[in-house]
């Protein structure tokens, strides 16, 4: 089994859609405070919505596990969200990066249907050349095209 997977804190976008937002909650009920703003309600419905953007780019930070009969696709922030792939049921894997993302990404296509691009910001750009080496070891069609 090998984890190709960078740690959560190594990342600046961590900090970015992680720390900033934390500050910026604590000021706003820090503020409401001050004012002695009575409704609560308004102020957490407010901080709940100006987080939602911000908890859903989460889903972005993925990592990859190889098996010897298995590939895994794992979320770094959200550990339960996991997509498995058998190496039997896998037709090709596309790995690559256009110019309108920030990390690279995987697809990857089985028999019955191809899945949604996962963004590897958790894995170090060295390691896409390991993760393709790997995998066309396990006999599995890989494109790897950064400019794609």
């Amino acid at each position: 089994m090998t984890i190709y997977k960078k740690k959560l804190f190594k990342e600046p976008l961590t900090y970015i859609y992680g720390v900033m937002p934390l500050i910026f909650d604590i000021s706003i009920l820090t503020y409401s405070y001050v004012l002695n703003f009575t409704n609560l309600t308004v102020t957490i419905i407010c901080i709940l919505t100006l987080n939602l953007p911000l908890l859903l780019t989460f889903f972005q930070f993925n990592y990859v596990i190889i098996q010897k009969n298995e590939l895994v696709v794992g979320n770094g922030v959200y550990t339960f969200l996991k997509r498995r792939y058998c190496s039997d049921q896998i037709v090709k894997i596309l790995i690559g990066q256009g110019k309108r993302y920030y990390a690279p990404y995987i697809q990857i296509f089985t028999q019955q249907k191809k899945s949604r691009k996962f963004m590897l910001i958790l894995v170090l750009k060295p390691d896409l050349e390991k993760i393709v080496s790997h995998l066309e070891k396990l006999n599995i069609s890989v494109e790897f095209d950064l400019n794609k």
